[in-house]
């Protein structure tokens, strides 16, 4: 049986609400199991763990950390581009390598620690050229920026296979029961996302409390804390203006995220930059509306509904995005949800195409 070391600074193994990069790879697990021996160098609670799969007992175990480097691979996943340990130093062993850059080669990725990550990959890509890589890209875009990473050197090799969202059963029933959003009703919205500058949630939630005297709400954030300083401006700001309906919850695991959506009216993400986006899918199954930004690869779903896309950088775009959404009523929320199926559904489609592509893609080796 062939081996495979997958790398990732997102933990893998982290089965409450895990972010975007750690899901991505947990649900490929299941493609690869039975073809590889699986090790995995990750974290979990921010330490550094390395693992086993066991194919007897279908679980992986703990190892010493750096037990890593005493095996040989014939393949090594790296998931994600900046970090020392995950992402420079396994490019530094002798087999073949895929690299998922998961967003990060992106503009919106250097807008913080621009000059560090700038000289991190112009050595990593010096490290890059100098061995056996093929890049994984998730979407158009992403093969763009990896493209332009790429410039000046001779090397081609991307495959571009969609983001694995683990939906597989079609939804064949609406709940054609909808409140009637011109009531003075209580809106309820949810973001479930990690807690850091890239999510835009401190604009979110500038554009709700100028929102207070129109409507009235009550706004959930669910998710771990990726930027602690970034966290303490949220509470800073929340107890300043005193806001008592704006709340940060500890994260759900992914049971507990589906069974939550139906206890809102929409989901907010106006985030600066998104590879996927795992929980806009999520939402659909739930036939619950999500507002976004212009910054995720979902924009083409305008052929499916109307007027929930704003740009992430103006308050006033995110405040009158909210704003309209709430003006909306019955029939058109009955055909924003008919649309949300028709995009939920195509979803599916698309993901057994992607499991085919992968499982094709990891024969090759």
């Amino acid at each position: 049986m062939r081996s495979i070391l997958i790398t990732s600074r997102d933990p893998i193994l982290n089965k409450s609400n895990p972010t975007g990069p750690g899901k991505s790879i947990q649900l490929i697990i299941p493609i690869i199991k039975n073809k590889y021996k699986i090790y995995l160098l990750t974290t979990k609670s921010k330490h550094i763990f390395f693992y086993v799969y066991n194919h007897k007992k279908n679980l992986f175990e703990k190892k010493k950390k750096f037990d890593f480097l005493k095996y040989r691979y014939d393949l090594v996943y790296i998931n994600g581009i900046f970090s020392i340990l995950f992402s420079f130093m396994p490019l530094f062993l002798k087999t073949k390598f895929y690299i998922s850059p998961r967003g990060m080669l992106g503009d919106e990725a250097f807008e913080f620690k621009t000059l560090r990550k700038k000289i991190y990959t112009f050595f990593l890509k010096y490290l890059i050229i100098k061995k056996d890589v093929s890049f994984i890209s998730s979407s158009r875009k992403e093969t763009q920026e990896i493209k332009v990473f790429l410039k000046k050197t001779n090397y081609n090799k991307i495959f571009e296979i969609g983001n694995l969202t683990g939906l597989k059963k079609k939804n064949k029933k609406i709940n054609i029961y909808t409140k009637n959003f011109n009531n003075k009703k209580k809106f309820k919205f949810i973001t479930p996302s990690t807690i850091s500058r890239k999510k835009n949630l401190l604009n979110t939630i500038k554009a709700l409390h100028k929102l207070q005297s129109k409507i009235n709400f009550e706004y959930d954030i669910y998710g771990s804390i990726n930027d602690q300083k970034y966290y303490n401006e949220i509470k800073k700001y929340l107890r300043i203006n005193k806001i008592t309906n704006i709340n940060v919850k500890p994260p759900l695991s992914n049971k507990e995220l589906i069974n939550k959506l139906n206890n809102y009216d929409a989901m907010l993400l106006f985030t600066r930059g998104e590879n996927f986006g795992h929980v806009i899918p999520e939402s659909a199954k739930a036939l619950l509306p999500f507002l976004i930004s212009n910054k995720t690869p979902w924009n083409f779903f305008d052929k499916y509904f109307f007027g929930l896309i704003c740009d992430e950088n103006l308050l006033i775009s995110i405040k009158n995005c909210i704003f309209n959404f709430t003006k909306l009523n019955q029939n058109e929320i009955l055909r924003l949800k008919k649309s949300i199926q028709r995009f939920y559904n195509d979803i599916v489609e698309i993901e057994r195409d992607n499991i085919e592509k992968f499982r094709n893609l990891f024969k090759k080796n």
